[in-house]
């Protein structure tokens, strides 16, 4: 998956094939942590970074703005040609929270665990566009999810258990390294590594699910910070303004209606309903203005709907061990035979018969 394409300083626009178009960005500094990794071992990258667009050697600034489809695609082919199977878990164990800079200075002075990760959570948006990261608050356990909202960018089990390892590992530095949560959760399937994952996390693994995310009990969530900084309200403020400044957000001015809407369709995908109202409200446009103007694009909102569903559909086909009712509940249908009434109304064929198909074509690649 080669990835050439030409950034435009300070947006998240990137000129591809001669035209200029938006793309969800990272920041480069989480590739040089995997350079620093695997070159620790002796291996020479410069080739395989070629091949996803990116260059040999740190960049200019760490905070440089790079395709997150060409940080991910490098991950996944790092962890495969090198024979490193579990390179995100890996990371995400070795990460210490001192190394997202001066982030770590308000991480470091939180009241309480819930203080340090709203604002982890806060920050995730400048580091990384098209991403969701967000707390869902229940009785007595919250999740934070963590997910790519484009669900073009796949597959990408490498980053997701390197996000999820290093927020679980921050979590031991912040608390005590024998902390565990209720429960993690990948998107991906997990049935031959459950095991593995299930040693380092100490609690229940689930594949298959609707996004990534980490179980946390309430009582956890407001535990007191044993810190090295006296908390200090006022000095946090003021750090916390100056890092915006530093870190400008990645955003895609550039961003076509369509491309908006289908990025909150598939945000929302089996975890939020999904309906025009309740997305123009986000848009902050009218039902009549979006309708128009997705016409102009040749476009509908339905079509973008059953556009992401598809999407996501084959990207979960090829998952190995995913069951009909369990898509079903991930593309948001109310049970198993709407889904595949739906399908096949889409594609002329049904959920088994499309499945069967995707695994025979990456079992012969």
């Amino acid at each position: 998956m080669q990835t050439n394409a030409k950034h435009a300083a300070g947006t998240g626009t990137y000129e591809v094939a001669g035209r200029s178009e938006a793309l969800p960005v990272v920041r480069r500094l989480f590739v040089d942590a995997i350079v620093r990794e695997l070159t620790g071992d002796g291996k020479n990258l410069t080739d395989l970074l070629y091949r996803h667009g990116l260059t040999d050697g740190p960049a200019v600034s760490p905070y440089a703005m790079i395709p997150l489809r060409a940080y991910v695609g490098f991950f996944e082919d790092a962890a495969n040609l090198l024979e490193r199977p579990y390179l995100g878990l890996e990371m995400g164990q070795a990460f210490r929270a001192w190394e997202i800079g001066p982030v770590y200075s308000l991480l470091a002075t939180a009241q309480t665990l819930r203080g340090a990760l709203d604002v982890f959570a806060r920050f995730q948006r400048l580091w990384q566009s098209h991403t969701t990261m967000a707390c869902k608050r229940q009785e007595e356990q919250s999740v934070y999810v963590y997910m790519i909202d484009d669900l073009s960018v796949w597959p990408r089990r490498q980053d997701a258990e390197y996000a999820i390892a290093g927020l679980c590992g921050m979590v031991r530095q912040l608390l005590s390294d024998r902390w565990n949560p209720v429960e993690v959760r990948f998107e991906h399937d997990v049935s031959d590594r459950a095991e593995v994952l299930r040693r380092f996390f100490k609690c229940r693994i689930r594949g298959n699910a609707s996004a990534n995310g980490m179980v946390l009990r309430e009582s956890d969530l407001e535990r007191p910070l044993s810190n090295w900084l006296r908390f200090n309200e006022a000095a946090r403020q003021i750090v916390e303004s100056h890092l915006f400044d530093l870190l400008s957000a990645p955003e895609e001015p550039h961003c076509s209606l369509p491309e908006r809407v289908a990025l909150i369709v598939a945000r929302r995908l089996g975890r939020e309903a999904i309906d025009l109202k309740s997305v123009c409200d986000e848009l902050a446009v009218s039902p009549r203005t979006i309708r128009r103007q997705l016409s102009a694009h040749d476009t509908s909102f339905r079509k973008i709907v059953n556009d992401e569903r598809l999407k996501k559909a084959r990207n979960l086909m090829s998952g190995g061990t995913i069951t009909i009712e369990q898509m079903a509940e991930h593309l948001g249908y109310g049970n198993q035979a709407a889904f595949s009434r739906a399908f096949r109304s889409l594609t002329g064929v049904s959920p088994s018969a499309a499945r069967k198909a995707v695994r025979r074509q990456s079992s012969h690649p």
